[in-house]
């Protein structure tokens, strides 16, 4: 059983290993060639070429096959490619990041400021004998400051959530270009 699985994944490298000679060689001849037309004929070459060693058995044809491939391939890498300009090193690759979409944080401006600051020259003022008054004191300073400080977390939360979304459309968009 454990040899079935093992020849099934090898297999399946194999095969994947053969598609990504495949994709490279069909994106290397596109940089090479700007007309169309001129680039189909090659792609078709390409694929002939796989075509004519698709039925190979014996593991060292195969590997003399790839390894052939791959040093054709070497040989007539473009030394300058197309990269899609969104795309990682691209010339537009984040060139012009958005600014933030939140306000500015303004500290003086907020009312929530101005209750903190009261309420810590409450506890300020507190001395020994009002010690039994500062539990009610600290109790209204929960309930004051609870609602703001678990809506700040929602607002962090959301606009955490919003950038992952913004950063996962752009990676999505970026392997679009590149595939």
């Amino acid at each position: 059983m454990a040899t079935a699985a093992f020849a099934s994944a090898a297999r399946e490298a194999h095969k994947r290993q053969v598609q990504s000679l495949y994709k490279r060689l069909l994106k290397n001849s596109l940089d090479w060639h700007i007309n169309r037309e001129i680039w189909r004929e090659e792609a078709t070459q390409i694929r002939a070429h796989f075509e004519a060693n698709k039925r190979l058995q014996n593991p060292r044809e195969i590997a003399l096959f790839l390894h052939t491939t791959e040093a054709m391939y070497a040989e007539m890498r473009h030394p300058d490619p197309v990269i899609p300009p969104g795309a990682p090193g691209g010339t537009k690759w984040e060139r012009n990041i958005p600014p933030p979409t939140e306000e500015p944080w303004d500290h003086e401006a907020h009312e929530e400021h101005a209750e903190i600051d009261e309420i810590l020259g409450e506890l300020k003022s507190l001395t020994s004998d009002k010690v039994d008054g500062s539990l009610a004191l600290l109790e209204s300073i929960v309930n004051k400051l609870e609602p703001a400080v678990v809506q700040e977390a929602e607002r962090s939360q959301m606009e955490e959530d919003a950038l992952l979304a913004a950063h996962e459309a752009k990676l999505s968009e970026n392997d679009r270009a590149i595939s």
